[in-house]
């Protein structure tokens, strides 16, 4: 698979949110290990974006909203 791209981001993946906490999922980051997409894209943690290579998939949470306190 060359592109997969889900709402949710993997485990410990540009999952942060602000307090600190990894909120993504276990089972995909396990799906993504077996299926070996070279890039994986996502976007549900906002305060998260950016890009990161780990063996050989690049992940993007290409989220384009950063909430912050009003």
């Amino acid at each position: 698979m060359d592109i997969q791209i889900t709402q949710g981001s993997p485990f410990d993946i540009l999952d942060q949110t602000q307090d600190g906490r990894h909120v993504g999922c276990d089972d995909l980051l396990i799906k993504i290990k077996e299926i070996k997409p070279k890039i994986h894209a996502y976007g549900h943690i906002h305060e998260a974006y950016g890009i990161r290579e780990i063996n050989g998939t690049t992940f993007v949470n290409a989220s384009v909203l950063i909430i912050g306190t009003i």
